[in-house]
């Protein structure tokens, strides 16, 4: 008996159930592989989207009058996407100053340091290296960890861990760099690991940047200078 429903009656047709007469068995119901790169694409580019609104509001009102909802305004998404990519105001925060400590080339400032520390066989050139990176990546990121600073001591307890994961991985990585620098020679033997890795901390510290950049007006390659000699 044939179906009075057509709908009922087109699918019961063997021809249409196999994608007609013109498709192979099974054809029809093959699905398209699904492509998720524009929808990263797309989640990547509204990322970059509130990290640039939540670093300009940031800067220009401080951490406590900057909202999720000004800064999903300024970047055009949803809250929910806000907290969704970042999680937290100061989880948004940490995200910036990360960014920041990649520096402004297309190869993150670390990766181009260790590269140099690598392949650099001469110690004055290698240090002009670090300075300009320094300067770099202190022009980036040290405005950001300087709203960190001020937020934590001003009781934004949420703010007080990230300030601490700052100075430790920092440290971490200061200390790192001595070890290969006292190994390669390129710095004097005289020096302990942590000696070369606390004077390091302070030539490439937030708040010489404070007072040199800041506040005495210093532009970036005069600054590079200072921290590589």
């Amino acid at each position: 008996m044939r179906s009075l429903c057509p709908v009922t009656e087109q699918v019961n047709d063997p021809q249409v159930r196999s994608g007609g007469p013109f498709v192979g068995p099974g054809e029809g119901r093959r699905a398209r592989p699904y492509d998720a790169s524009a929808r990263q694409e797309r989640a990547a580019r509204n990322k970059e989207a509130v990290l640039d609104a939540a670093q300009e509001l940031l800067l220009s009102r401080g951490y406590g009058a900057t909202t999720i909802a000004a800064v999903a305004a300024g970047a055009g998404v949803s809250q929910e996407s806000v907290y969704k990519y970042f999680g937290t105001k100061a989880g948004l925060v940490r995200q910036i100053y990360e960014r920041g400590l990649r520096g402004a080339g297309p190869v993150p400032a670390e990766m181009r340091s260790d590269a140099a520390q690598e392949q650099e066989a001469d110690p004055r050139r290698l240090m002009e290296t670090l300075g300009e990176l320094s300067a770099e990546v202190l022009s980036q990121g040290a405005p950001i960890w300087i709203l960190i600073r001020d937020a934590a001591a001003g009781g934004h307890a949420e703010l007080i861990q990230h300030l601490e994961q700052i100075r430790d991985e920092k440290y971490r990585r200061m200390l790192l760099i001595a070890r290969r620098l006292l190994r390669s020679g390129h710095i004097k033997p005289s020096l302990t690991e942590e000696q070369a890795a606390d004077i390091m901390w302070f030539y490439t510290s937030p708040e010489l940047y404070e007072v040199l950049v800041g506040q005495r007006g210093w532009d970036a390659p005069r600054l590079a200078g200072f921290v590589a000699s």
